[in-house]
């Protein structure tokens, strides 16, 4: 596990994980590997990794790509492209 985000934080201190879909405690799928919480009341699972950013957005602001954070390949839209598109050296030709 990289991160820890508040909500993560806050349950490895008390042990308790908290739904997000209604609140209510949440267990382990399986207490040997520890991976997959589930909601007994409600059926929602997340992996323990998306823990409190099960949102796809906030997940991916979490853990940008190497392009993104040394800013090379971003064309005039805004995308980025990868080091090969950008400088071709990796390419076989």
């Amino acid at each position: 596990m990289g991160f820890f985000n508040d909500e993560l934080s806050k349950a490895l201190l008390t042990g308790d994980y908290i739904c997000s879909d209604c609140g209510a405690k949440m267990f382990f799928e399986d207490e040997v590997t520890e991976d997959v919480l589930i909601c007994p009341d409600c059926g929602h699972s997340v992996d323990l990794d998306h823990y409190g950013i099960e949102n796809e957005e906030d997940y991916d602001a979490l853990y940008p790509t190497r392009e993104e954070i040394c800013g090379y390949g971003e064309n005039s839209s805004g995308e980025f492209e990868t080091y090969d598109e950008v400088c071709g050296e990796l390419s076989k030709d």
